[in-house]
């Protein structure tokens, strides 16, 4: 994405003032940070930028946006898929990252549903919802018990009541 030129020359106008702020040490590099709303490795981004003569607008779009999967990827979360036919898309992901193969749930949610062989969702039992409605006024009452956490008085616990 490119930014017009008036935009991309405020953006460095203000990564010069900031990184100027730090060299005459007047604040902090972390309230610096605080108060322009950036990170410390954003901070060192830009002073690194500058040191190499490029200070312009820095891309946040991931290199590697939608990379296939290699094969050695996808044929062992399939034999994980094999070995432990009950386990869930994060327990496939914890052992294969004991196994030194790094992917992450969502990873392995994908490579399983693409070769059919994902997991059918959990049904879980529908509540069964009982609502208590008065006839008439004082006919239903509640009450609430809340423990108080203060020093015992009188050897006794304080609670209290609604």
């Amino acid at each position: 994405m490119h930014l017009p030129p008036q935009v991309n020359n405020r953006l460095i106008h203000f990564k010069k003032q900031i990184l100027l702020l730090a060299k005459q040490k007047i604040f902090t590099v972390v309230l610096l940070c605080s108060l322009f709303c950036i990170s410390r490795n954003t901070f060192y981004k830009y002073l690194r930028r500058e040191r190499e003569g490029n200070l312009g607008y820095i891309s946040s779009a991931p290199i590697f946006h939608g990379r296939k999967k290699g094969e050695e990827i996808v044929a062992a979360v399939l034999a994980a898929r094999t070995l432990f036919p009950d386990y869930g898309k994060r327990r496939i992901a914890r052992y294969l990252r004991s196994q030194g193969i790094y992917v992450c749930a969502n990873t392995v949610q994908s490579i399983l549903r693409a070769h059919n062989q994902a997991l059918p969702k959990h049904k879980r039992p529908k509540r069964l919802w009982s609502f208590f409605e008065a006839i008439a006024p004082n006919v239903l009452w509640s009450i609430d018990i809340c423990h108080l956490y203060t020093k015992k008085k009188n050897g006794f616990n304080l609670y209290l009541m609604n």
